[in-house]
């Protein structure tokens, strides 16, 4: 992976094109997977020896990350660290006072510490990330501390027995979606903890809704709106709500994030189900471009068109063709939409309630390729 991104940087500077690099070291909030789950065993297990990490928040990544990219390119590969270099050893003690729990770190080989992973029943995926991860850590990849953060952003990075004690959230734009949410360990308890913002109770309603605790999940959205009324918690809360109280409220959402299709989709999605079809058709034609031409909401338009009976409009938009980049194989809603299509459009054209033999019909007829992701043939 280094020697990939080496050369990446080399052909960048080999380009002539304008460039700033983001080197980040391991991030605080990975790390603390492993300390969260010795609060309960009293020992960290990993292969790191001795070595030392300059572990960074991702909040301190993300505001560098912003200041690169609206300033002037910089020619140059920028080291966003934390403010400190720690070993293993040293995390725990931090742990173990900060939570007030024994917890003590063990150096393990390489082999034994797979074996161990392997044997709880991690992803093998994350037995290589995490193998080649503490290799580079015991060459030292990660030891060095830089003052980037404090020169691209005018803020020291925060040192790891900050963000292990507080758990506090950064500010963040309301206008825009939070980047990730984390629901394991015990971060649960510690944004209950932290100083109470929109940002940190939707991140507690986002944990309890993972969780199962939908009652714990709909207090935590809906206090969250009383801070700031953001499109995610009113997202997140209307899908704890029933059909018909769910339609207005990602209705709401959409409108105060109308830029983003997902969102359209959602709130439109919601009103069919609520059977209010007129209403998708309206949020649709008032809806901006990009969002009105993606390939999701033109299907959602064709569904909204044939409940209203406005099929030559859902016709015209199937004949036009409808491409949903991320539609799998062996989904069945474009061809199935289709059929419907034309069987509405036959009997319309013969003055007759759809029935079983025009549907017969319409099975005969060939699903045009680019509608048909079946994975066999139903109809044989």
């Amino acid at each position: 992976m280094q020697v990939s991104h080496l050369r990446t940087e080399q052909l960048l500077r080999e380009s002539g094109c304008a460039f700033s690099v983001a080197r980040a070291s391991i991030y605080t909030e990975f790390f603390l997977r492993w300390p969260n789950a010795a609060r309960t065993t009293g020992r960290i297990r990993l292969p790191a020896g001795d070595a030392r990490m300059s572990l960074v928040s991702r909040d301190d990544v993300g505001r560098c990350l912003t200041a690169l990219a609206l300033g002037a390119p910089t020619a140059r590969c920028h080291d966003v660290t934390g403010p400190e270099s720690l070993d293993v050893d040293a995390v725990a003690a931090i742990a173990a006072e900060r939570w007030n729990v024994p917890i003590a770190y063990e150096d393990v080989t390489p082999a034994e510490y797979a074996a161990e992973t392997a044997a709880a029943g991690e992803d093998p995926w994350w037995l290589y990330a995490f193998a080649s991860m503490f290799a580079s850590v015991r060459q030292g990849r990660w030891a060095a501390v830089s003052d980037d953060v404090h020169a691209l952003t005018g803020r020291a990075a925060r040192p790891f027995a900050e963000l292990l004690a507080t758990g506090d959230f950064p500010d963040l734009d309301p206008s825009r979606p939070p980047g990730g949410y984390v629901v394991g360990g015990d971060w649960r308890d510690r944004l209950a903890g932290s100083v109470e913002s929109w940002a940190s109770l939707l991140h507690l309603g986002v944990i309890a809704h993972a969780a199962g605790d939908l009652a714990d999940a709909r207090a935590a959205y809906e206090r969250s709106l009383r801070h700031v009324r953001t499109p995610w918690a009113l997202r997140n809360l209307a899908l704890l709500l029933p059909p018909k109280e769910r339609a207005d409220v990602m209705l709401e959402a959409h409108r105060l994030a109308p830029d983003r299709w997902q969102l359209a989709v959602e709130a439109g999605s919601a009103l069919l189900a609520a059977g209010r079809p007129d209403d998708v058709l309206t949020l649709l034609d008032e809806a901006s471009p990009p969002v009105r031409e993606h390939g999701r909401s033109r299907l959602l338009e064709v569904r909204a068109a044939l409940e209203t009976g406005a099929v030559g409009r859902a016709a015209r938009l199937l004949d036009e063709g409808i491409e949903v980049a991320d539609l799998r194989e062996g989904e069945v809603a474009l061809h199935a939409l289709w059929r419907d299509c034309q069987a509405r459009r036959l009997a319309a054209g013969r003055g007759v309630p759809v029935d079983e033999a025009i549907r017969a019909e319409v099975r005969e007829l060939r699903v045009p390729w680019r509608y048909d992701f079946r994975m066999w043939n139903e109809d044989r």
